[in-house]
């Protein structure tokens, strides 16, 4: 008997059925099927199961996203020339200002005062001392004129590559260390030497006296072959010229192609500048007279500067130059006012000796890229402050940057809670 019939028949039947007849069968039916106890219970735990399985597989896949965010945070800051400790402060900054995409305070100047102004508020210095929350209101100054935001922060009054992570403990002693000290906003570059290194302070004796106190925040660089290492340290005792330095086991390796690029339009001189060159004055007989003719100055070529990644330059020009060649710098730097406006009535010259990293030809000469290398830290720290305030100003779009719709997102919600 197949389906058809086997329905066909139990239709017939149903509907041969009064109504009383019907809702007895009905009611026959509701009391003699009854589910087994374990069946019931087998199926809970089935369902306990894989809701479980659904749950740990939403975390894991929600801490795998942090994870990978929070990298490609201090990637981005890498490539702005932070420091590992300068790069955790703004992170903290952007929670606080409630960002829901970190990265958008890279560009929100807005955002990084409200982030700052609670990070070094009531409530955050309270778990602080003094000497404390006095340091972090420096730092926080210092990181917003290095992010290019050029309105200074109002800050809050004082309330009453190896898998062995590398550590100051490993810098041998007699080696020459480049400190820079943060006094009210200015700095001060200062050589010394390390003494000793004990495991529990780096001991350096200072070339020039310094007034420094105890507590004190400073940037060292010590140079490593062919690498920087970069890291901030406190002062732990003073005598005379000799300091007792804090160790940091967050050390930043510099590399000139970390630093974020930006386009910029500067005029230039280019000139090479080999060690040693023969020259002749015209129509001179005595070879001594190249020097006084002007035979013996350098010959510029003008160009100009179309992108600025910290100490890299790339320039175009129509002088041809290779790549290892040195060559002497000159270019317009600018001047700004207070606010971030261009200062037409003063402008700012550098002038520096570059090794050139790349030549590439282009209509009408070269598109040349030069490190320049006579650079003190503080002279570092003031081109990496230019390229981020032009990143800034003129809304770059690198490869790092968020999207304009997250970046307007956070702005409508750091307005909000800025209110």
């Amino acid at each position: 008997m197949n389906y058809e019939l086997s329905l066909q028949i139990v239709l017939s039947v149903v509907e041969g059925l009064t109504p009383v007849e019907r809702l007895n069968a009905a009611g026959d039916f509701g009391t003699k099927f009854t589910l087994n106890p374990w069946i019931i219970m087998l199926g809970v735990m089935v369902v306990g199961v894989l809701l479980t399985i659904l749950v740990v597989r939403n975390l894991k896949h929600g801490e795998h996203n942090q994870r990978e965010v929070y990298v490609d945070f201090l990637d981005k800051a890498g490539k702005r020339g932070l420091s590992y400790r300068e790069s955790q402060i703004l992170l903290h900054v952007a929670r606080l200002a409630g960002l829901k995409h970190a990265e958008s305070i890279f560009t929100m100047s807005k955002a990084f005062d409200i982030g700052a102004s609670r990070l070094a508020g009531p409530n955050s210095a309270a778990t602080m001392t003094p000497q404390q929350v006095k340091q972090l209101v420096l730092e926080l100054s210092y990181l917003r004129e290095k992010l290019g935001f050029q309105k200074p922060v109002s800050a809050p009054t004082e309330p009453a590559g190896t898998s062995k992570k590398p550590s100051t403990r490993a810098i041998p002693e007699g080696k020459t260390l480049q400190m820079t000290r943060r006094v009210n906003d200015k700095s001060q570059d200062v050589e010394a030497a390390v003494v000793k290194n004990e495991e529990t302070e780096l001991t350096v004796k200072l070339t020039v006296p310094v007034n420094a106190k105890t507590g004190e925040l400073w940037r060292v660089r010590y140079y490593y072959g062919a690498s920087v290492w970069e890291f901030d340290v406190s002062v732990m005792n003073i005598n005379g010229d000799t300091l007792a330095l804090s160790h940091s086991d967050s050390i930043r390796f510099i590399n000139r192609r970390r630093f974020l690029r930006v386009s910029v339009y500067r005029k230039a001189l280019l000139a090479p500048f080999s060690f040693e060159r023969q020259v002749e004055a015209e129509g001179s007989t005595d070879a001594k007279d190249a020097f006084e003719s002007g035979a013996a100055v350098p010959q510029f070529v003008p160009g100009a500067v179309t992108e600025l990644a910290g100490p890299g330059l790339r320039i175009e020009t129509a002088l041809e130059l290779k790549v290892g060649q040195r060559v002497a710098v000159v270019f317009d730097l600018g001047s700004y006012n207070s606010d971030g406006s261009l200062n037409n009535k003063t402008t700012e010259i550098v002038e520096d000796i570059a090794i050139v990293r790349h030549v590439k030809a282009i209509e009408n000469g070269w598109s040349v890229a030069v490190e320049l290398t006579g650079l003190s830290d503080s002279n570092v720290d003031k081109l990496v402050r230019l390229t981020n305030a032009e990143a800034v100003k003129a809304n770059t779009k690198t490869q790092d940057d968020s999207s304009s719709e997250n970046q307007n997102k956070d702005a409508e919600q750091t307005s909000v809670k800025g209110q």
